[in-house]
């Protein structure tokens, strides 16, 4: 599925059910207020990923507590596949790491260019130890489909 209007892509995104994921989330003792807002911005996260399908996208936090919870229930892969036509990666592995913080800066401009939201400027070197700012970065990215290893000007550690 290719998408080109932001309004299409989080049209699509609210197709998918995630009520499940929002009971989740309150069952780990979010109120329910909080547990919408994570799926919303999991939905606007998806969104970016049907309009960028190319670019690794780092969630914001609360986004982030939404895609493990996604990923847990063995339905992340058939709703991307209903989605995208393809399954994004979730990568935590060491070459996607020095890429977040260039990563979440793209985010944050792309969140703040499309759906008006303003996420942290916390640098995710320092995602884990500000656990209350759940619009700061989570340590991981959703990744192209195709992303097998570190991109050109990658090197390793």
């Amino acid at each position: 599925m290719s998408y080109v209007n932001p309004k299409e892509a989080l049209a699509a995104t609210t197709q998918i059910d995630l009520s499940d994921v929002s009971s989740a989330l309150c069952a780990k003792g979010f109120s329910r207020l909080d547990a919408e807002f994570s799926v919303i911005q999991y939905q606007q996260l998806l969104a970016l990923h049907a309009l960028y399908p190319t670019l690794m996208l780092v969630p914001p936090k609360a986004a982030d507590e939404a895609l493990h919870i996604h990923l847990e229930n063995g339905r992340f892969e058939q709703d991307c596949l209903k989605l995208f036509g393809s399954v994004p990666q979730h990568t935590t592995e060491w070459w996607a790491e020095q890429m977040l913080p260039e990563s979440w800066e793209l985010t944050r401009d792309l969140y703040r260019q499309h759906f008006g939201v303003e996420l942290s400027k916390a640098s995710a070197a320092g995602c884990g130890i500000a656990p209350a700012d759940m619009n700061g970065p989570a340590g991981c990215g959703i990744a192209p489909a195709d992303m097998t290893g570190p991109p050109n000007g990658v090197t390793t550690h």
